[in-house]
């Protein structure tokens, strides 16, 4: 299924899910089977789509947020399992600013953005900007579940050229004074948990395993005198190596 054929949903009678979803502040009942999917699009079509889409996966819940920085900070603080899904283009704010916002105030967030828009520049973006995977709207339907169940995981999903990219961009600036303190793959580990990534996707990207990577967390958080990712996200931002 086509999530963006908006068309294909008419019957479902869409013509009035704008004035049901557009505002509405969502309150989430706790269930730790089930993962909120946060819809952030100004089109409610699409969240319909989306709906319609992930109909036969039981472990998603699909709310729809306005695209509201404040609004969903608070959403998310409201649940422990969720995963936002971030349209690139909004009409108030931009899809990659948000991603750093949502990123900066919850680290382990899981944000999958998509698009109609495609290309390796567009998927590297997202990926700086904190984002775990991306997908083109016109995905089908086994594509747009096999990325949400991929991210939500802790794996990341982009392409395979985006991903060649990013491991050979990796750790590539400067390391500021921590060059001292870390080694040179502890501070690539070191910048790409700053960006929220899990252990199981900075193992993916620099082609090592995940417990090797928590080792690698243990040892920077020992060398650095930092108690958590928090602390860890503002000491490497003071350094300008984010």
């Amino acid at each position: 299924m086509n999530f963006s054929q908006h068309d294909r949903f008419s019957k479902y009678g869409l013509e009035g899910s704008h004035a049901e979803h557009g505002s509405e502040q969502r309150t989430f009942v706790h269930d730790a089977s089930v993962i909120d999917v946060l819809v952030i699009d100004d089109h409610p079509l699409v969240e319909w789509g989306i709906r319609m889409a992930t109909a036969s996966a039981q472990e998603f819940r699909i709310n729809c947020c306005p695209a509201n920085p404040a609004d969903i900070v608070k959403m998310l603080g409201d649940t422990n399992r969720a995963l936002v899904m971030l349209d690139v283009s909004l009409p108030d704010s931009d899809g990659f600013d948000l991603a750093r916002i949502i990123r900066k105030r919850h680290p382990s967030a899981r944000i999958l953005m998509y698009t109609a828009h495609s290309g390796v520049d567009m998927e590297v973006r997202a990926f700086v900007a904190g984002v775990n995977g991306f997908v083109s709207k016109s995905a089908t339907q086994e594509e747009l579940l096999s990325a949400m169940k991929r991210v939500v995981s802790g794996a990341m999903h982009f392409s395979t050229e985006a991903i060649g990219r990013l491991a050979r961009g990796a750790g590539t600036h400067g390391h500021g004074g921590l060059e001292q303190q870390l080694s040179a793959r502890e501070v690539q580990v070191a910048k790409l948990l700053a960006q929220g990534r899990s252990n199981q996707e900075i193992g993916q990207l620099l082609h090592i395993s995940a417990k090797t990577v928590s080792v690698h967390k243990h040892n920077i958080f020992s060398k650095l005198s930092v108690a958590n990712l928090r602390q860890l996200i503002d000491l490497l931002e003071s350094e300008i190596i984010v």
